[in-house]
Formats: structure tokens, sequence, C-alpha cells
């Protein structure tokens, strides 16, 4: 049991230096005219008292640096000074108390910020109508179906991108989608279309292709390539033709001399008047024109000159009459002109 010193003798004199505590720098903090009862001080034993009215005094240990205080009736508030606290503790606690609050400041804002983006998303901008534009092979519910949208979704909830591939995989003869979004609650969906210009036989079906070598489909009876004006196109192995996309071929040189070819013809004199082009060959390449005439033009090199000069000879009038005729312009600068009418241009 503690001892309580009671007799005014017992306590130094008010005129007494007490030392209260020492500086975190080890330096003494001393207190002048100390009265009865003020502070707590020690025993003559070096132990620790309890005071009447403040609270406890833990018992220092040999080079504390603070007193520990606990008070029964929670006197100190949180941003004052506790007693045997020096300025730069307390200005540490009252950073660290500063810095709680702020966390949760932010916490709270954030909370809020996220409850109104909630509320905007599900109650705002909810789509009430689907327009489409420029369509004439599809129709508007096609279209509609086909992106994947409907009246009561969100106006951003879904992905330009994977709308456009979706239309596009459904509807091949869609090659291009541009998707626009009309506040508060519009969806305009604006298409342009393609038009069969090939028709290639892949993996035993007869494919329709476009001037880009999209893949628009199967063709059915009414596609053929006399209904429609189609070129006939002989082309390299195909690795994959895939409804709505372009055409893959197993190695990048066939697609790219394919193309070169493909686009060589379409830019010539003799545009229109092409049935069928083989390219399956790169350096033996044949083109059927105006049904009759066979044009061996061998190797893609130069095929831009060969095809000028197949447009000179056909000027001629021996073409005029209906004999078939094999054109050797293989070499540049060279043609030779062959009478066949035997010659299978089927």
């Amino acid at each position: 049991m503690n001892q309580i010193y009671s007799n005014k003798k017992d306590f130094f004199a008010p005129s007494t230096t007490v030392w209260k505590k020492r500086r975190s720098d080890g330096s003494a903090v001393r207190r002048r005219n100390v009265y009865n009862g003020q502070i707590p001080r020690r025993r003559i034993d070096g132990s620790n008292y309890t005071d009447r009215s403040s609270g406890v005094w833990s018992r220092r240990s040999s080079g504390a640096s603070e007193i520990r205080y606990a008070s029964s009736r929670g006197a100190n508030s949180i941003g004052k000074k506790k007693f045997g606290e020096s300025r730069l503790e307390a200005a540490e606690r009252r950073r660290t108390v500063a810095k709680r609050k702020g966390f949760r400041l932010f916490a709270l804002c954030s909370l809020i910020f996220i409850a109104l983006i909630f509320l905007v998303y599900k109650l705002l901008f909810i789509v009430g109508g689907i327009s489409i534009e420029g369509s004439q092979r599809y129709g508007a519910e096609e279209i509609v179906s086909a992106s994947g949208l409907s009246d009561g979704v969100n106006l951003y909830s879904f992905r330009s991108s994977v709308v456009k591939s979706r239309i596009t995989f459904a509807c091949p003869y869609i090659s291009e989608v541009d998707l626009s979004r009309n506040i508060p609650d519009k969806v305009t969906i604006s298409v342009k279309e393609e038009t069969p210009a090939y028709i290639a036989e892949i993996y035993g079906e007869d494919v329709l292709l476009s001037e880009s070598l999209r893949t628009l489909g199967k063709s059915s009876d009414e596609d053929n390539a006399d209904n429609l004006n189609l070129i006939r196109i002989t082309l390299p192995d195909v690795k994959e033709a895939v409804s709505g996309r372009t055409l893959s071929f197993f190695d990048s040189k066939s697609d790219k001399d394919s193309r070169s070819i493909l686009s060589a013809v379409s830019d010539s004199e003799l545009a229109g008047r092409i049935n069928s082009i083989d390219a399956r060959d790169q350096y033996d390449v044949d083109i059927v024109c105006d049904g009759k005439y066979l044009l061996s033009l061998g190797s893609t090199d130069n095929i831009a000159l060969k095809l000028k000069t197949a447009a000179k000879v056909l000027e001629d009038d021996m073409f005029s009459g209906e004999d078939k005729a094999r054109i050797d312009l293989k070499t540049a600068g060279k043609t030779s002109v062959m009478i066949d009418n035997k010659l299978d241009l089927d």
C-alpha cells in the first residue's frame, strides 16, 4: 500500500527546486515555488506515491525521458500538452492526430463520390432509342440485334469497338460502323456497305469477296459471277476465310502478291473487261479479257506496264472478230499473239 505524505514538513519548502523530468536531449527541467500537495514527489526510499486528487503516477525507470500519466477523470484533452510532455512530443502528437482526421475526411469524401457515380450510372443516361443510318441490304432490327444493344442499357456500359465487331461479323456486307452517343438517351449507328467484286472457290465452295478481299459470304444461285458481273479469281492457298473478315493466307508474300495483282487490274484500262484472274503463281499470272483473250503476264514484275501494253494491242482491228487468242506478255516490250479458238477460258 502506497504511503501518502500528509505532514507539511515532509514536503519541500516553497523555494525549493524540484527536478520534475528530463528533456529528450537529457537536460533537466526544473520548477520553483512548489507548494504542499501540488505535484507528486518520491518517497525517501525512491518509490512513487499516489496523489489524492490528480491520479496515478507510474514509477520512472532509470534514464526515462517522460512521466506516464493515467488520469482517472480524463482531464487532459487530445490537443493539449500533457503534464510531463515536451513541446516536440506534443507537436508530433498533434500532427499524427491531424493526419488521422485528414484520412478519415478523405475516405468519407471518396465514399460519397463513389455513391454519386453509382447513382448517376444507374439512374441517368439510360438508352431510350437506337437509330440506324446508311443501310440498304440489312434492316434496322437486324443491325440492332447484331449489335447486342437494347433499350434500357446504360449509355456508357458498352464499348464502341465491341459493337462494331459484332455488327461486321453478323452483317458481312457492312464494312464500316460509326457509333455515336447522343446524350441523354439516344444511340445512332451509321454503317457503310460493300458490294461483291470477286468470286473465288475456297475449300470447295464459291465465296463472295469485296475489293479489299473481305469475305462477304457464300455464293448463292442469284449471286453468281454472271449476274453480278463479278471477276472470278483463283488465289494461293487460303488459311482462313471468316464471314465479315479479311482473307488470311498462309504466308504474307502470297497476300502481298495477290493484292498487287488485283490492284493493278482494277487500275488498268482493261478494268471492267476482265472475266477471270489466275493468281495462284506469282510467276505465271493469267488473265481472261472480254471472254475470248488469254493474257499471259508471267511474273508480277512490271504488271502495270504489261496490262497497258495489252490494252493497246487489243485496239487492233484483228481483235474485232469472235476469234479466241493467246497474247503473250511475259517479256516487257515484246508481245506475241496466237489465234486459238480451242482455248478453254471457262
